[in-house]
């Protein structure tokens, strides 16, 4: 502990550049603390970075990109550079962003008597209505109230969701120069809050936003008092957003007695947030869902140079002093190590029946700025976009033992999918993948062709198994990429690698959350699957992680390991599954459990939509091709 505060206050002298600071507090008593390092503000950080369409390769990865301030070859070589080539990327993201306006009208205040309560079944359908809570809810700004976005849909479904924002650790980071969102400013409705999109595998779900405006990754319980040197004034700052959470979810458990379907999920400095509440928010509706629940990390892997305890935030927001923690993530919060991975695998531990995800790019922009503003602090050794993909791997890698975590990684720099407009185009090539003709791998002699085996480039073909290979599928044999979907004999079921159906587009790979019972969900990257040893570029992926599949059986998630690029349209059958896993057209797959369920498309088994009420991106894939009819009479 004391060295994590010794640490902290280096960090606040070099960030901040002037003398007479005053003295770092308790953290961990919730008194006044001062920090170091930049933030990560989504406002600002969520930065557009254009790819060429180009010509792509599912089985390579192969993504052409476009540059900007930030080269991923050339990473830079001191702190002041880091520093203002972090602020350089903020700063042009703000003039990027697209904010919508807060109508007061649409707004109740819950401290009005007159509200009675702010009642959901009062707002309007599909729009954006705001509820201000008061109480000990704060933004930066003081005079900025903080509010949470609701927009009303079907009463049985609902996302929470943790907005993107950044964080205020200092007074330069804080005051002087926010490097965070100091007022609750709602997203234009574009991505999974566009619900116009008929692909939007959550436009008919009720949305609760708990906003971003205080920059403590929705954990804070602090009262910081800063001198401004230009004026000899003390400026106090309260960031308390594990209070500015806690009045979402408890209005939301006051409207919302009973749901079908429960997704909780966020974005970049919202994704660490949601880690870090995933337990507690599961457990708050876990007797209210008669259905299944998902949880959706976006963007956000903490990744930091070993030397630097990975906790320094928390005890700098007060968050040790909230409940949130068990018992022994307590300690490790006190003593400055707690990561909010952690907290999210307590989270999958506490909910086996529950399937988790995270989505990152392979070489997210504003995480390499993140670590290597960190690391030039220290004099440490920066990064290029392709070393932080191997220490991203690494982390998945270590995630990877818990049975019901899945990942999507994306070919690309960018940062933030689920609230972007090109959620809707996007694949595991780039954010325009899904526009791009999918590949051809097995084109020269169609189905049964003779290809190589991943990792042990053994010739196979049709309905063979690649042989056992340290490393991969637990070394068991599995069918060769070629084979036909359904061929099932080898000693483990699923493909490797999968040469005749692409992996999903995200949207479609999203729209599996929650998972229901007789549902799956497999982990996804294009490109060669190689062992660590082998990892060089970024046109691979981690036999660790190829093809783990999480399915859904008696209430319990269930991790199956098989290759990369394995999609729903590469498994091959589970016969020991109590419901059969039956193959629709050539490339999706559907379930049927056996008593009493009907049989669905993968959209409309995980959201309850009846037959044609819309046509999804699945079904324009090809998933329709057989009549709704004929599939019931199979």
């Amino acid at each position: 502990y004391i060295v994590a505060i010794a640490f902290l206050a280096l960090l606040v002298n070099l960030v901040q550049g002037v003398d007479g600071m005053q003295e770092l507090g308790a953290c961990s008593s919730g008194q006044q603390c001062n920090a170091s390092i930049e933030g990560d503000d989504s406002r600002l950080l969520q930065q557009r970075l254009h790819h060429h369409a180009g010509s792509s390769a599912w089985s390579t990865g192969h993504h052409t990109q476009t540059s900007d301030s930030l080269s991923m070859d050339k990473p830079c070589s001191s702190y002041s550079e880091c520093l203002q080539e972090y602020k350089s990327g903020m700063r042009h993201m703000l003039l990027q962003e697209k904010l919508a306006q807060v109508s007061s009208s649409s707004s109740c205040d819950l401290t009005d008597p007159a509200s009675n309560g702010c009642p959901l079944a009062n707002m309007p359908l599909n729009q954006s209505s705001y509820v201000l809570p008061g109480g000990k809810t704060a933004c930066v700004n003081a005079s900025a109230p903080f509010r949470f976005q609701v927009i009303p849909g079907d009463s049985d479904k609902l996302l929470f969701y943790f907005q993107s924002g950044g964080a205020c650790f200092n007074y330069e980071t804080t005051v002087k120069d926010p490097q965070c969102r100091t007022e609750t400013k709602p997203a234009d409705p574009v991505g999974i809050f566009n619900r116009s999109n008929p692909s939007n595998p959550f436009a008919t779900y009720t949305v609760v936003v708990v906003l971003s405006c205080d920059g403590s990754s929705y954990a804070g319980n602090v009262t910081r008092d800063y001198l401004d040197p230009t004026t000899n004034e003390t400026v106090s700052v309260v960031q308390n957003g594990y209070w500015n959470t806690k009045a979402a979810l408890d209005w939301t458990l006051v409207q919302i007695p009973t749901l079908r379907y429960f997704v909780v999920a966020g974005c970049s400095a919202g994704a660490l947030g949601m880690q870090l509440w995933a337990r507690t928010l599961l457990g708050s509706f876990a007797d209210r869902v008669t259905g299944t629940i998902g949880a959706i990390a976006d963007s956000y892997l903490g990744i930091l140079p070993p030397q630097i305890p990975a906790g320094l935030l928390m005890l700098e927001y007060g968050a040790c002093t909230v409940p949130l923690w068990t018992p022994q993530l307590l300690q490790s919060c006190l003593q400055g190590t707690a990561s909010p991975d952690a907290a999210y695998v307590d989270a999958m531990q506490e909910f086996p029946d529950t399937a988790f995800a995270i989505i990152t790019g392979k070489q997210d922009r504003t995480q390499v700025r993140y670590y290597n503003l960190f690391a030039s602090s220290q004099g440490l050794p920066t990064i290029t976009g392709e070393e932080y993909m191997v220490k991203a791997n690494q982390l998945l890698d270590r995630l990877n033992t818990q049975a019901n975590l899945v990942t999507y990684l994306i070919d690309s720099s960018e940062h933030c999918w689920l609230p972007k407009d090109y959620f809707y185009t996007s694949d595991t090539r780039g954010e325009t993948g899904a526009l791009q003709p999918p590949p051809e791998e097995c084109a020269t002699c169609g189905k049964g062709s003779r290809v190589h085996c991943p990792v042990s480039h053994h010739r196979c073909s049709s309905d063979e198994c690649c042989p056992r290979t340290p490393g991969l599928v637990g070394g068991l044999t599995f069918p060769c990429p070629s084979a036909p979907n359904g061929f099932n004999g080898c000693e483990y079921e699923f493909k490797a690698r999968n040469c005749l159906s692409p992996p999903p587009p995200l949207v479609e790979w999203v729209g599996r959350f929650p998972v229901p019972d007789c549902g799956m969900v497999a982990s996804e990257c294009s490109g060669v699957i190689l062992r660590e040893e082998n990892w060089t570029g970024t046109d691979y992926c981690s036999a660790t992680q190829a093809g783990k599949v999480v399915v859904k059986r008696g209430g319990i998630a269930e991790a199956r390991r098989a290759g990369a690029a394995i999609s729903g349209a590469a498994l091959s059958g589970l016969p020991a599954l109590p419901c059969p896993i039956l193959l629709g057209s050539p490339d999706r797959v559907v379930s049927a459990c056996e008593v009493g369920c009907r049989l669905r498309t993968s959209s409309e088994h995980e959201h309850g939509h009846e037959p044609g009420q819309r046509r999804t991106a699945l079904q324009q894939a090809g998933s329709d091709r057989l009549p709704w009819s004929s599939w019931l009479t199979k």
